[in-house]
């Protein structure tokens, strides 16, 4: 479901307008003194207190929203985070927009691989990567420096307990072309962004075009968003969901509703969301200080109360979301190419719906 974005950015837009451009150059930069939890980073910290505030676009809702701003302000005191929600698509629309009129609201972008390969592309985006990255997961940092994870989307297969029984429990994402699955599979669409795209991109890279040529002929029904597929599986009228990640189904599970995260024996697919400073951000030192909090320690732990961490030794809340014992799927694919995304999604439209 596509959010509206609050009124409340009208009246930031005017500020933003008269507070100046975003620092930066070509060099990807890096803070000196960046954030710690043990202490307040003085040279970044004055200057960004002086902005007195960072204006955060992402799909965090109000809950996890207040969560961090409350937390960053704790270690940071006169520094205000001002949250707008949306998913990706809402804030590239959004950013784009304010580039273009040359009013720009937004300092921090949050956001998936695809949506952030968009705005870098199109120069929307000021180079900074934290030093905090070094501390990451291994393999999901951004080689082009501008993009700093904060946590991860979890991907395995789910299912409505009440039409998969125990012993038809897909043990491995291939099980999924089984012909006793058809007409019961939901996923994504697979075509631009997403889950859906990362799943099946990941299953190609493993098994090959033969493979999706046998998925392809299992009558799956193809969501336009993860949460419509998930709505499906919940009422029963599919058994298995390949794109919704932990959350979704914990989250369906708290609900009450008879639902079960497996772990394919393949390894689980991740999808990194990151962190951005905006091009001409108005706020560009909190932003900085920001993305330092974010990814550092405490940050993480903050982060780990609803999501999966992008940090080593941080373990999420919810163990079906926890990667400190499972296995990954290693993927080439990482959503930074698009060209790779447009060819990709060209494919899919070929195989799974033909003319």
């Amino acid at each position: 479901m596509r959010r509206a974005w609050s009124p409340l950015l009208a009246a930031i837009a005017v500020v933003g307008a008269a507070c100046g451009g975003g620092a930066g150059g070509p060099a990807v930069a890096s803070a000196p003194g960046a954030a710690s939890p043990t202490g307040v980073a003085k040279p970044l910290y004055e200057q960004a207190r002086k902005e007195g505030q960072v204006v955060f676009y992402s799909a965090d809702d109000a809950p996890t929203l207040d969560r961090l701003r409350k937390a960053f302000a704790a270690r940071y005191p006169g520094i205000d985070v001002l949250g707008q929600e949306g998913q990706g698509q809402d804030a590239r629309e959004k950013i784009i927009a304010e580039q273009a009129a040359k009013r720009v609201v937004a300092d921090v972008v949050s956001a998936g691989g695809n949506t952030m390969a968009d705005l870098g592309e199109q120069g929307y985006l000021e180079p900074y990567q934290s030093r905090e990255v070094a501390n990451l997961l291994p393999g999901i940092a951004d080689k082009k420096g501008f993009v700093n994870p904060r946590y991860v989307n979890v991907y395995g297969i789910t299912i409505n307990t009440k039409l998969i029984g125990p012993q038809d429990e897909p043990k491995r994402w291939k099980d999924l072309a089984d012909p006793k699955y058809k007409g019961k599979i939901a996923i994504q669409d697979p075509r631009g962004s997403g889950g859906g795209l990362y799943v099946i991109t990941g299953l190609l890279e493993t098994y090959g075009d033969a493979f999706l040529a046998d998925l392809a002929k299992q009558q799956i029904a193809f969501a336009r968003n993860n949460a419509q597929g998930m709505t499906d599986v919940v009422r029963g009228e599919r058994g298995i969901h390949m794109s919704a990640s932990a959350n979704d189904s914990l989250t369906a599970r708290k609900e009450g509703a008879p639902i079960k995260f497996l772990q394919p024996a393949e390894g689980m697919v991740l999808i990194p969301i990151g962190l951005a400073v905006v091009k001409n951000a108005p706020h560009p030192n909190a932003s900085r200080l920001f993305i330092d909090w974010l990814l550092s320690e405490e940050g993480q732990k903050v982060v780990a109360e609803t999501n999966t961490p992008a940090r080593k030794g941080i373990a999420a809340k919810d163990t079906p979301a926890d990667l400190s014992n499972v296995k990954v799927l290693v993927m080439k694919y990482d959503g930074s190419d698009r060209k790779e995304t447009a060819d990709l999604s060209k494919k899919y439209e070929a195989l799974f719906f033909p003319k």
